[in-house]
């Protein structure tokens, strides 16, 4: 299908969660300008497609169990669009065929997944297959996934590839500056086979690290759990949240845990919390997991299950974010005022508790409450926070004290000469209510188990 240098999308839903993934998708990998419209039910579209100037290349909609014959005067009033219906599963599908009708279908359950592969079927050009057996790393992620797990390739045209490093080799600074400043060079490449091979042999070796007699080093930790979580990312933002990202997370988790021990103390963890170790996102979720299990302990909810829900929440909290300053900001009104972001950055920091969340529900066998803590990991205690402005009392406990947690390391990052009893003195009165009142009595004590 030739496609226009602007593609018109229509997309009909009262849901803003699917309009976000949606569009992610869209922007993400389409070459050309895209043009959104959006409307909340079918009707709204009756109404306003026959007087959009244009047609709409690309019209989406969320079918919540309407028939064939309820969906034919949609698609009949634009025949020329790509209809792609979204639905709950796919037990319906094989009914809705329409003659000379470009349809096809996005299942809820794997949006990211199923919503792209309908997409490419029609716009083979505009969302090519990646890298012709090949993934595409950029050199941010290569920097942190040393010793290369696979030989890297440049791309010179279609189906030719230069190799620039061998598998275990180490990807330095100085080759940022070499290929991505000085050459314009952006996208590497590795195959897919072999990188696929290379993350299940990562994934083992952060399982036996875990199950090994004896603690790993602090040193060790923190190399493969940066590695693991940019890996993770990348799988993430590349096919969703997959068995493959989830077992890796899970691994990681195990291992961080294991450094943690049983009997975590808040007072020696921030102390290493003076150590930078890596970028922003990759230290900060793994600080962020031993600082929340610390401060669990020292309230009293010092069980496995709560460790685990904790480190796991920290791991995924913000593994949609790409942008170490996107990932830093800590108020989304004062990023907005800063005037430093984009439009799309401001959304990304906006929606990323969201996203977060989603993951969490294609996870398999964890927690629930997971959900919940990287929901409202963003929440105030006086409803300032974002995305909802939950007040106190509408916060759970665990995201309560994994709030603190967030909020104490950055105080101790941005006043490294204060003691923490500062940050409990500056937010007592806030803090002492709801949920979170409980928490800041225990950390206040003196004693430390």
């Amino acid at each position: 299908m030739s496609t226009e240098n602007k593609i018109k999308v229509l997309l009909i839903t009262s849901k803003e969660a699917l309009r976000d993934l949606a569009f992610g998708v869209l922007l993400k990998h389409f070459k050309s300008t895209l043009e959104f419209v959006c409307v909340a039910t079918q009707q709204e579209a009756f109404e306003m497609i026959p007087k959009a100037p244009g047609e709409f290349q690309i019209i989406v909609f969320e079918n919540q169990g309407a028939t064939p014959e309820a969906i034919k005067p949609l698609v009949e009033l634009s025949k020329k669009s790509v209809f792609i219906m979204c639905t709950p599963d796919e037990s319906t599908n094989a009914s809705f065929q329409f003659a000379g009708i470009s349809f096809d279908f996005a299942s809820l359950k794997n949006f990211d997944i199923s919503f792209l592969t309908a997409i490419k079927k029609h716009y083979p050009n505009e969302v090519p297959e990646e890298g012709d057996g090949y993934i595409i790393l950029d050199a941010a992620a290569l920097l942190v996934i040393n010793p290369l797990l696979g030989d890297v390739f440049v791309k010179l045209r279609d189906n030719h590839y230069v190799r620039l490093f061998n598998k275990g080799d180490v990807f330095t600074k100085e080759d940022v500056e070499k290929y991505k400043e000085k050459k314009g060079i952006e996208k590497f490449y590795l195959k897919k086979e072999e990188y696929d091979a290379s993350i299940t042999a990562h994934t083992k070796r952060m399982e036996d690290l875990a199950s090994a007699q004896g603690t790993p080093s602090r040193e060790e930790v923190v190399k493969e759990m940066n590695k693991s979580t940019e890996i993770v990312r990348e799988l993430v933002s590349r096919s969703g949240f997959t068995p493959q990202a989830q077992s890796m997370a899970k691994s990681s988790v195990a291992m961080s845990l294991k450094l943690l021990g049983s009997k975590p103390k808040l007072s020696s963890i921030l102390t290493d919390l003076k150590k930078k170790d890596g970028a922003y996102i990759t230290s900060h979720s793994m600080m962020l997991g031993q600082v929340a299990c610390a401060m669990a302990h020292k309230v009293g909810w010092n069980s496995a299950s709560t460790y685990f829900k904790l480190s796991m929440a920290a791991f995924i909290h913000d593994i949609s974010l790409t942008n170490n300053a996107v990932a830093a900001v800590t108020s989304h009104a004062d990023a907005k005022a800063s005037g430093k972001f984009t439009d799309e950055q401001l959304k990304q920091i906006y929606l990323h508790p969201i996203k977060a969340a989603e993951y969490t529900l294609k996870f398999y066998e964890i927690p629930s409450d997971v959900d919940q803590i990287v929901a409202q990991h963003h929440e105030r205690a006086d409803g300032t926070g974002f995305p909802r402005g939950l007040m106190s009392k509408q916060i759970s406990q665990l995201s309560a004290l994994f709030i603190i947690a967030h909020e104490i390391i950055d105080f101790v990052e941005q006043n490294p000469t204060l003691p923490v009893e500062e940050y409990y003195k500056r937010n007592e009165a806030i803090l002492n209510t709801g949920n979170f009142k409980k928490i800041m009595i225990a950390l206040k004590a003196a004693d430390e188990a």
